[in-house]
Order: structure tokens, then sequence, then C-alpha cells
């Protein structure tokens, strides 16, 4: 059996859980972004307005690198042998 849909209230307290659960933290600004949104609207927005930051780079300041892969280069989208 798969897990059923939520249809009780969604007021401050439920969008609260519901930051919290899927943001590390949150602001002011974000209550305020999603105050009178239905929960499908919040969680169209959480799921779909976002940048994605730029992939991982090889260019620590370590001794230690990845020798497979030269510094200042990603390594997600390096083929893998």
């Amino acid at each position: 059996m798969g897990p059923t849909k939520y249809t009780g209230v969604f007021g401050d307290s439920e969008l609260r859980h519901l930051l919290r659960r899927v943001l590390y933290s949150f602001t002011r600004e974000d209550i305020e972004t999603f105050a009178g949104k239905s929960l499908d609207e919040a969680l169209d927005i959480l799921i779909s307005e976002h940048e994605w930051p730029p992939p991982p780079v090889n260019n620590y300041d370590i001794q230690v690198t990845d020798p497979d892969v030269p510094k200042g280069e990603t390594w997600v989208t390096k083929p893998i042998p």
C-alpha cells in the first residue's frame, strides 16, 4: 500500500513543519513566500523553482586531490571507465 495524499488543513504550523522537513533552515521571508498557498502550490514551488549550484570541482587547496580529475574541473560529468 502506497502513501496517501494529505488532505487536512494546511496552515502556518503545517507550513513550518513542511519547511523544516525540506529545507536546511527557513526565514521569515520563506514563510511570507508560502503564506496563503495551498499544499500543492507550496510543493510545486519547492520542487520546481530553484537554481542548481554549479557542480563541485577539484580545486581544494590541500595536498590530496583526485589524480583522475584535473584541478578546476568537475568529476560529476566525467565518464566512468
